[in-house]
This record gives structure tokens, sequence and C-alpha cells, in this order.
């Protein structure tokens, strides 16, 4: 091996590891500060409270993802899908507040106050 190929071996390996650092601190600290603000009772009701939400979500994402996945895909379908994931994501959004969870837009960007029907008679 030359120098030149153990330098580039070198630099890669160091990006690897310091990049691999950086998401580590990242992620503990995004979960030490949601740590804080949540706690354990409130954290296990809306669990419970929100299980078939959350099923019928993750169904609905994965519709969506068929659907997109086709040759030939359902324009209508494919935005009845999207319009009913947002409204699903805005009832989550509204149930963790409830039980005192921080959502801080997990789901939704912007006009959370909104569900997604009533953003779209605003934008009719």
């Amino acid at each position: 091996m030359n120098k030149y190929a153990i330098a580039g071996i070198a630099l890669l390996l160091g990006g690897v590891l310091s990049s691999a650092a950086y998401a580590d601190v990242a992620v503990k600290s995004c979960s030490i500060v949601f740590a804080k603000k949540v706690n354990a009772e409130s954290a296990k009701k809306f669990l419970k409270d929100t299980q078939s939400m959350r099923d019928d979500l993750m169904v609905k994402q994965l519709m969506l993802r068929q659907e997109n996945g086709k040759d030939v895909r359902d324009e209508n379908r494919t935005e009845a899908l999207q319009w009913e994931i947002a409204d699903l994501q805005h009832e989550l959004e509204v149930a963790a507040r409830k039980n005192g969870i921080p959502s801080d837009g997990m789901w939704c960007a912007t006009n959370c106050e909104l569900s997604s029907s009533e953003k779209r008679q605003r934008q009719s």
C-alpha cells in the first residue's frame, strides 16, 4: 500500500468515527430532554389510549407505500391516503398534548391545531 492509500483510509475511518460519536451524543441529548418532560404514567396512558390509532396509522402508511410502488398508481387513492394519514397524525398530536407529552411537531409541521379536513376546507 502506498502512503496515499493509507492516508485516505485514515481520513475515512476518522470521519466515520467522528460521525458516529456525534450521532450518539445527539440521540442521547434528545432522549434526556424528552425523558425530563414526560413522566412514565402519562406515556403509558398515551400508548394505551392510542394503540388502535397508531396501528391504523402504520397500516395506512404501508398502503401508501404500496400505492406509490405501483407502475400506474391511482392519484385519487394516493391523495386520500395522504389525508387519512395526516388526520391520524393530528389526532395523535392532540392525544399527546392531552396526556402532557410534548410533541414538538413530531408529526405536523404547521397548523397543528387544524385537522387535515379543516385545512382542506380552508384551502378550497
